[in-house]
């Protein structure tokens, strides 16, 4: 939970630095932010009791102080979607692991919903899934060593390939 943490902090002190370059920067440190919550959100024992409680309190607030990070990173899941299907199992398994992020900050961190830029980040997450939906074909089903351990079956990206 540390380096998750600490990779949003690294997120929010670039975007307060005034340093060249700092929106590319910013948007990278939080990219890594996410997929380090995607693997801890996957992880049961770590998912419980208080320190789980204080963990969501602050990478909420952190991803509040991230400003439009959360937002780029939503228009990036939309983009990532759109490549779905280009490179067989590596872009779909990408694709899925920003969706599966998004998803996993509007469960399990009270308040998330505040985040989204207006309908326009929950346009943007429909397209993703559209996107998604429209390329589930062209990929064969995924072999079970690339399904992460622990995804939620609502998470129905992850089991779409193959699928018409």
């Amino acid at each position: 939970m540390c380096d998750t943490v600490a990779a949003f902090e690294k997120s929010v002190s670039i975007a307060d630095s005034g340093a060249d370059d700092i929106l590319r920067r910013r948007d990278s440190a939080f990219e890594r932010a996410m997929a380090y919550l995607f693997e801890i959100c996957l992880d049961s024992e770590l998912t419980t009791g208080s320190e789980w409680a204080e963990f969501r309190g602050r990478v909420i607030g952190l991803v509040r102080s991230n400003g439009w990070a959360f937002h780029n990173y939503i228009d990036a899941t939309t983009e990532s979607a759109l490549h779905s299907s280009v490179d067989g199992w590596d872009s779909w398994t990408s694709a899925c692991r920003h969706r599966s992020s998004v998803q996993f900050v509007m469960d399990e961190f009270e308040g998330a919903a505040s985040l989204y830029a207006g309908d326009y980040d929950v346009e943007l997450l429909q397209e993703a899934d559209e996107e998604l939906r429209e390329r589930a074909h062209r990929v064969s089903p995924l072999p079970d060593d690339l399904l992460p351990p622990g995804i939620p079956e609502t998470h129905w990206w992850w089991l779409a390939p193959g699928n018409p």
